[in-house]
């Protein structure tokens, strides 16, 4: 099987301008109709960090979800932003940057490869992420 994964947060991210809520909602929107087995729809990561990802969960909840809506992913980096993509109840698939390098964990994740794999959650009692 092919799964088409669209992640507009990677591309959002890396513009400086602000883009407002309402056309990244506007954007998403008609993705999450285009087709896509995964609608990357943005980050849960410090907005001092990555200041164009700090209205994710504004922009989640105003999303149309069609009937047969696909899976909507969004980056985590630590406990907390694991919490607030859970908050939504809409995020179903969670990306976390993990690499074998240490100078990328330092510089994106503030943390080294054993703290790293220690981030874990808890929904309805079952560990969501590890």
């Amino acid at each position: 099987m092919i799964r088409i994964t669209e992640t507009a947060r990677d591309a959002m991210q890396g513009i400086k301008t602000l883009i407002p809520s309402e056309t990244k909602i506007a954007y998403i929107n008609a993705l999450l109709q285009s087709g896509f087995s995964t609608v990357d729809c943005g980050s849960f990561v410090s907005a001092k960090v990555i200041p164009q990802m700090a209205d994710t969960s504004q922009v989640i909840n105003q999303l149309d979800f069609p009937e047969n809506s696909p899976e909507i992913m969004a980056l985590v980096v630590n406990t907390t932003g694991v919490e607030k993509a859970i908050a939504t109840g809409k995020v179903n698939c969670l990306s976390y940057p993990y690499s074998v390098s240490p100078t990328f964990l330092e510089r994106n994740l503030k943390t080294d490869k054993k703290g790293s794999v220690q981030i874990n959650c808890q929904n309805d009692g079952k560990s969501c992420f590890s």
